[in-house]
């Protein structure tokens, strides 16, 4: 197999790439039943930052034989499909996991030249927000004492997830009973639990649920150097949007009671280094945040704190295009060197990913800073 270094080469150096997918069709354990492994007609993946849904993927096939149409091993309501992305260099793949996910509606076409089909999915996420299941069978609870990780656990057992999740440990425990009705999602209860901990919740790469902390911008290395004073074909061009107005500097966490006095927290952008704090463009409040779980101040703070981190990088927005790179991910750096935008190694943090799979496809990446602000907190 290639090594990283002969991948970073080859997407730089060569005037033709060739996407390879490897789709592996999963058993209700995330085995393997079936494999592909070849070119593809078109597609897309997508990847977003946020916390739920954070992958989907569409992937045209030729259908030689009908071997993609409807039937239980392959192609089937709720199937799982493993799905790996990379280049044949040398007569040899390297292949990165792009994520497991479930199978929503496929497409036939039809015409004189042959069959094709397009697989669509989105990830196992959608098997907790209603999307593809998830809802409630029964009344949920919850009890009051029990640990975060604890209940996640005990939830993904219900919903027969096999792979274990990615849990940070924690010493928080619920601080009353959650009790979820007929109409919620388990994506209710998992939402309810990030916000008490100020945490992200998603799907990686490999189908694994991951519950952690944010990890500061700044202890993370560059994933590419986009630009970097060398002549290569990678890096095509880039927009750059200054979004003034989704500033905000200011935000506001309200708890639950205690002791009859609401909890509350506040983060305010107070650095004198930053040009969005207060004293320069004066208070751009967010829409103030309630969570009941929230009891006390520290975690109040925390929550706000994670939130304006999120709301001032949005102030300097870029979208770059580049040939289509599958070791880059959301949430991961990257640096950009460009004289036009002024940017000299300038590091900037992933948000969203569109990844074409079609031969001589333009991938776009849009990326925010990633400046890390010291937040003073205050009540």
């Amino acid at each position: 197999m290639p090594t990283i270094k002969e991948y970073l080469n080859h997407i730089k150096t060569s005037t033709t790439l060739r996407p390879r997918v490897r789709l592996q069709f999963l058993r209700k354990d995330e085995s393997v039943e079936d494999e592909v492994l070849e070119d593809v007609l078109g597609g897309t993946l997508n990847i977003n930052r946020d916390n739920g849904v954070r992958r989907a993927i569409s992937i045209e096939f030729q259908n030689t034989d009908g071997r993609f149409n409807p039937n239980k091993y392959r192609v089937w309501v709720n199937k799982k499909f493993r799905v790996s992305l990379g280049y044949r260099i040398d007569g040899e793949d390297i292949l990165f996991p792009q994520g497991v996910f479930v199978m929503t509606n496929p497409r036939y076409s039809s015409r004189s030249s042959g069959s094709t089909v397009t697989l669509s999915g989105v990830d196992k996420f959608s098997l907790l927000d209603g999307t593809n299941g998830g809802y409630l069978n029964d009344i949920y609870q919850i009890n009051v004492g029990t640990n975060a990780n604890d209940a996640i656990r005990d939830l993904l057992l219900i919903y027969t997830d096999p792979e274990p999740p990615l849990l940070q440990d924690t010493t928080f425990t619920t601080p009353y009973t959650i009790r979820k009705n007929y109409e919620d999602t388990a994506r209710s209860i998992l939402d309810e639990l990030a916000f008490s901990l100020s945490r992200n919740i998603y799907y990686n790469e490999n189908g694994k649920l991951v519950f952690k902390d944010d990890i500061p911008d700044d202890k993370k290395g560059s994933l590419y150097d986009f630009n970097d004073g060398a002549i290569s074909f990678e890096y095509l061009g880039s927009e750059r949007e200054a979004d003034f107005s989704s500033v905000k500097n200011v935000v506001k966490v309200i708890g639950d009671n205690v002791d009859g006095v609401p909890v509350s927290g506040e983060a305010r952008d107070e650095n004198p280094l930053s040009p969005n704090n207060v004293n320069i463009i004066g208070e751009k409040p967010n829409q103030p945040i309630t969570q009941d779980i929230i009891q006390t101040v520290q975690q109040a703070e925390d929550l706000a704190e994670y939130v304006l981190k999120r709301l001032l990088i949005l102030n300097n927005l870029v979208s770059i295009s580049c040939v289509p790179m599958f070791h880059l991910d959301v949430d991961q750096i990257i640096t950009l060197t460009d004289e036009n935008h002024g940017f000299q190694r300038q590091r900037f943090l992933i948000d969203s990913i569109s990844i074409p799979l079609s031969v001589g496809g333009t991938m776009s990446i849009n990326v925010v800073n990633a400046d890390e602000i010291d937040i003073r907190t205050s009540l």
